[in-house]
Order: C-alpha cells, then sequence, then structure tokens
C-alpha cells in the first residue's frame, strides 16, 4: 500500500463542524510527555470575498472540542506525520491567501507553523528518508503541466532538490532503505508507448534509469520482499477489447526490465506472499 493511499485516516466526528467543510483527520499525535494526545483535523473555508485557505485544528480525542489551531495559508488536500510524530506536514490541494507554498510544516507541541515549502502545484507524499531527516514528494502533474518529485529537509524545512519528469506520474514507491523511489510516468509526447518507470536516486536526487514499458496501462507496482525486484501489473489496453494484462520484473537496483510475464485478461490487482516471494494476480475470466 502506498504512502499516498493511506496518509488520511477517517475518524468519526460527532458534533463537531470546522468551517465549511472537516476533511477526514489525520490520526493521533504524541507531541512529547506532558502533553495530551491531540487528533488533528483539517479543515478549510472559503470567506465571503471567496478567499480559499485552510487550517490544522487541534481536538481532544477525549470531549471531541477544539483547543487550538494553526491557519495554514493555503488549501489543505492531505497530511502526514513525521515518524517521531512531532511534525506535521500539510499538502495543499490549492494554494491559499498565505506564503508562496504547498507544504505547511506544522509543530504539534507548540501548534505553531514552521515555514511554507513549494513542493509543487499539487504535491502528495511519497514517503520519509529511514533517519527521518527528509520527507520525499511527488507532484503528479496534469494536461501540460509536467510532474516533479521534491525533497524537502526536516532541519531547515527547505527544499533540497527538485527533478522535472516527462509527462504525469499517477503513482511512486519508495525503496525501504530510502535510497530508490519508483515513479510510474506516462509521457503523451511519445505517442506509440507513453508508459515508463523512472529510477530516481534520493542520495544523489537524480534519476539514474528511464526504462520504457510500452503502450499499455499500468496502474499497481510492489516490491519483493527481499527488495530485489519490482513488480508493475500492467492493465492491459483501455478499449475494452479484453486485451491481455503482462507483469514487468525490473531489478529493484538498476531499474533494467528482466522480464514481461503474461498474467491474463483484464488483470485487476496483485498481492505478494512476504514469506514465500509468491506473486498473485486477480484476472478476468475469458
Amino acid at each position: 500500500e502506498s504512502m499516498r493511499s493511506r496518509r488520511l485516516r477517517p475518524v468519526g466526528l460527532a458534533g463537531l463542524v470546522l468551517c465549511l467543510c472537516v476533511l477526514p483527520a489525520l490520526g493521533l499525535s504524541k507531541p512529547g510527555e506532558g502533553n495530551d494526545a491531540a487528533l488533528l483535523v483539517l479543515a478549510g473555508e472559503t470567506t465571503t470575498r471567496g478567499a480559499r485557505s485552510g487550517s490544522l485544528v487541534f481536538v481532544s480525542p477525549e470531549t471531541y472540542q477544539a483547543f487550538g489551531s494553526v491557519d495554514l495559508g493555503l488549501v489543505p488536500a492531505g497530511a502526514v506525520l513525521s515518524p517521531d510524530e512531532r511534525i506535521v506536514y500539510v499538502f495543499a490541494a490549492e494554494k491559499g491567501r498565505g506564503p508562496a507554498g504547498t507544504v505547511a510544516v506544522v509543530d504539534i507541541a507548540s501548534r505553531r507553523l514552521l515555514a511554507t515549502v513549494d513542493g509543487g502545484e499539487e504535491p502528495w507524499p511519497v514517503g520519509f528518508s529511514p533517519d527521518g531527516s527528509r520527507l520525499y514528494c511527488m507532484d503528479s502533474g496534469t494536461g501540460e503541466r509536467k510532474a516533479s518529485f521534491s525533497a524537502l529537509d526536516r532541519a531547515t524545512h527547505a527544499r533540497l532538490a527538485r527533478i522535472q519528469l516527462p509527462g504525469s506520474a499517477p503513482e511512486a514507491l519508495l525503496s525501504p532503505d530510502g535510497t530508490r523511489i519508483y515513479v510510474l510516468l506516462r509521457d503523451e509526447a511519445v505517442k506509440d508507448a507513453p508508459w515508463r518507470l523512472a529510477v530516481i536516486d534520493t542520495r544523489e536526487n537524480t534519476v539514474v534509469k528511464d526504462q520504457p514499458l510500452g503502450a499499455q496501462v499500468p496502474g499497481h507496482m510492489v516490491l519483493s520482499p527481499d527488495n530485489r525486484w519490482v513488480y508493475v501489473l500492467d492493465f492491459g489496453n483501455n478499449k475494452g477489447d479484453a486485451a491481455d494484462g503482462v507483469l514487468h520484473v525490473l531489478d529493484a537496483s538498476s531499474g533494467d526490465r528482466l522480464a514481461t510475464l503474461p498474467v491474463g485478461a483484464q488483470p485487476t490487482r496483485m498481492a505478494i506472499n512476504h514469506e514465500t516471494g509468491s506473486v498473485y494476480v486477480g484476472a478476468r475470466a475469458r
């Protein structure tokens, strides 16, 4: 499961209404000894003049009463906690009335906005480095706007690097050791085979491999339990004629494609047995 798909966890907030809408809660913070835990809620608002912004609201998990908030200066779309659960990074759906930045950095203990960082137009989190010192995020890109990768520094709240990528990026995956990010790309400039896999070296912040995948529709990506292989499930074409899907097997270190395996008509999902390393693919019966 990608960080993007699990970055928000819904929590019921009976009797609590914040601004005009309440987005799903991020989770329970643990700001340190002597501080009560808090439910962190993202709230967006529209003023009478049409300006849009949002805030991070601190709610007691016992009374469900708000006891503090931080004005973010942007319209929130999602958030993620730092590994030590002391910092929350809020990602913008769009820039609001605040500073020019799309990632708000909030200190939980002091309930203070530390910085806003430019993470791209519509960023989302990929993951943290193993030591928690860096946050990696992607801007998927839409239409004419290309995708980009950004590395944000935990200590300085600055963007360390940004890499422009060709096309749009619907999915990205961080290796457990934090040294590689695998990005699925669709490059409309390559009409006959727009799909590719980019491999980013996070130590050098460079693309070390750009592996073409073909013209069909890859949409699910996982790592093998030993982190040696990257599996990319290709759904087949999207024209409704039940074209066979394939499973691309790539070397996790180099990004080279080692094999392309047929997996049946219109596959939908895959799963890995983490004890045996076996890969299971569900496909439509003929």
